[in-house]
């Protein structure tokens, strides 16, 4: 229902939700665009659409599935971001334990190099 109110408050004059499925992903498996056939139509909404509506704390990441059980629909997913290969978190817990900028972003990002221009 939260998810019908929320396309609702976007302007799509919907009152059921038939189907969702992911319609375009990432070379990394993140959602890029999702299909969402209602009552009144289809609808392909992109991730970041998506996340905006709902809000990103009920949807943390792209990297999801979704299926339907009985009347419901279940999102599963995996991270809490879009996939830059960063964690926030992590690079503030290495900053807290005394690691240099440098060291951090190197854990995060292979094979770079930080220079001074």
């Amino acid at each position: 229902r939260q998810f019908i109110d929320s396309l609702r408050k976007s302007g799509r004059d919907i009152s059921d939700i038939g189907n969702m499925e992911v319609a375009k992903t990432s070379k990394t498996g993140r959602m890029k665009e999702m299909k969402i056939t209602t009552d009144k139509g289809r609808i392909m909404i992109d991730t970041n659409q998506l996340r905006l509506l709902v809000g990103s704390d009920t949807l943390k990441s792209s990297k999801f599935k979704v299926r339907k059980r009985s009347e419901k629909f279940l999102f599963e997913g995996k991270g809490w971001g879009h996939g830059v290969g960063l964690c926030q978190d992590g690079a503030e817990g290495m900053a807290k334990s005394g690691y240099r900028y440098k060291d951090i972003i190197k854990r995060y990002y292979k094979g770079i190099e930080i220079s001074r221009r």
